[in-house]
């Protein structure tokens, strides 16, 4: 009585909505890995770098981050790429160069931005952690600006089956989510081949004196019907 379906299909919705052309770009809340950390080796004689590399991924997952250092021999660009296409939300380079100056270079997954850090034990945790935060927030808001730039609001059937013909999602007035709402819903379906995919329940019903776009009954809920691809 207490499931509400949350299951691997909100994983999947996730990555549909957020992935580009070059694979999987994860939240950090969901990724496995939150943090890759990739040392740059010119000199396989050179353990220096990848001795600090693990000692500031010690760090991140002490303070909790979920981090991964690649010290495999694979070239730089190739990691870049593996990684990239698996969607680490946030990839920590560090070279010999980078290590004399006591910095890091942090590229984000979600718009390949990339910033040069202290690499100093008191103050690099808080920094990954604020570049993790912008990652999320960046990705919220990219994917609220897809889904208005998608949602359509419609007070009639013309303009309901507008919408979904343009491969929309339309917002319509509906009498209800209950059983008794299956009336409007046969009906939304019979016109357009989608359904009405559910409501949000943070959202202020219609005004009074609104009628359900499919039965015309006093509308209750704002419902967000969709053809299912």
């Amino acid at each position: 009585m207490a499931c509400y379906g949350v299951s691997t299909r909100l994983s999947a919705a996730s990555l549909s909505l957020h992935g580009d052309d070059k694979g999987l770009v994860i939240p950090p809340v969901l990724a496995r890995w939150q943090v890759l950390i990739v040392p740059i080796v010119p000199k396989k004689s050179d353990e220096r770098t990848k001795q600090k590399a693990h000692e500031l991924a010690a760090l991140l997952t002490n303070a909790g981050i979920r981090t991964h250092v690649d010290d495999s021999n694979q070239s730089p660009g190739e990691k870049y790429y593996h990684w990239e296409m698996k969607g680490v939300p946030l990839r920590i380079e560090i070279g010999p160069r980078d290590l004399a100056a006591n910095v890091a270079v942090a590229v984000a997954r979600d718009n390949g931005s990339k910033q040069s850090i202290s690499s100093e034990a008191d103050v690099f945790v808080g920094l990954v952690q604020d570049q993790l935060n912008q990652v999320a927030a960046r990705m919220k808001i990219a994917a609220f600006d897809f889904h208005e730039s998608r949602l359509r609001t419609c007070m009639t059937k013309e303009e309901l089956i507008n919408a979904l013909e343009a491969g929309c999602v339309a917002r319509i007035p509906f009498f209800s989510m209950g059983l008794d709402g299956e009336e409007g819903d046969k009906l939304v379906h019979e016109w357009t081949g989608g359904e009405v995919r559910g409501h949000r329940p943070d959202e202020t019903a219609p005004e009074e004196g609104v009628l359900c776009v499919a039965t015309g009954k006093p509308a209750k809920f704002w419902g967000y019907a969709a053809r299912c691809y």
